[in-house]
């Protein structure tokens, strides 16, 4: 917008409005184009991310009794539905 304030002093409202318009519009439009290679770089970073703590999981999880792994799985249904229902109302 500080683009626009200071050629759009000069001008009807009318005018004004319209320039704004556009370069709102053209502002939401270059977001939207770049939005696509943004995605695709965070995709990659969480593939990355992924490869990276799988094998820290999985020792994890080998190291655990089978009955604390039940009760964590059991409050992450409970805390899971809890957020869906505040969500809800």
């Amino acid at each position: 917008m500080d683009e626009v304030a200071g050629m759009a002093q000069a001008i009807s409202a009318a005018h004004y409005q319209e320039v704004v318009d556009d370069h709102m519009n053209n502002s939401n439009w270059s977001k939207m184009i770049q939005i696509a290679d943004s995605l695709c770089g965070k995709w990659k970073k969480a593939q990355e991310g992924f490869s990276t703590t799988k094998l820290a999981f999985e020792q994890l999880i080998d190291s655990l009794e089978p009955v604390m792994i039940d009760e964590w799985t059991n409050q992450e249904r409970v805390a899971m539905c809890a957020v869906l229902n505040w969500g809800l109302q």
